[in-house]
């Protein structure tokens, strides 16, 4: 019968998200992914082993915020677009959340798109989920950033 101590299969799946993340430069959507695929199939006690992932969270929100800004500055960008920068943002730690210095940008363009789907109202979303709603653009982007 095999022995294989557990410590060493935990550190060895640990080691294989430090390795993607030490590949991550350039930084690109599709590894950013897959580090964050590989790190949330890790238990509990497999994450803690994984050394450079503060690293790897810093980069991402660094590269969030790249995202954004090119998201911003192309015309008639898209509703999916819209959505994945949301789903990346709320899936960082509220840590690296804080990082993200231009999310009001994000905000800004959900507003925009709310605006846009129903065309009477602005409705702005809470960090809590709760919706507000507003006749004119300026108020709610008064209340949405």
């Amino acid at each position: 019968m095999l022995n294989i101590d557990p410590i060493d299969e935990e550190w060895k799946k640990a080691q294989v998200v430090d390795n993607l993340i030490a590949g991550l430069q350039p930084v690109t959507l599709e590894k950013v992914n897959a580090i964050n695929a590989a790190y949330n199939a890790l238990t509990n006690r497999e994450k803690s082993l994984v050394q450079n992932m503060e690293a790897f969270r810093t980069a991402e929100a660094n590269f969030l915020i790249t995202r954004i800004d090119a998201m911003t500055e192309e015309p008639g960008y898209s509703a999916q677009r819209i959505q994945e920068l949301r789903t990346a943002f709320d899936n960082l730690p509220k840590i690296n959340q804080e990082q993200i210095t231009n999310i009001h940008k994000l905000i800004t363009a959900e507003v925009e798109l709310l605006y846009v789907k129903d065309s009477k109202k602005f409705m702005v979303i809470a960090p809590d989920g709760e919706k507000t709603y507003y006749s004119d653009v300026q108020t709610a982007l008064a209340y949405a950033t």
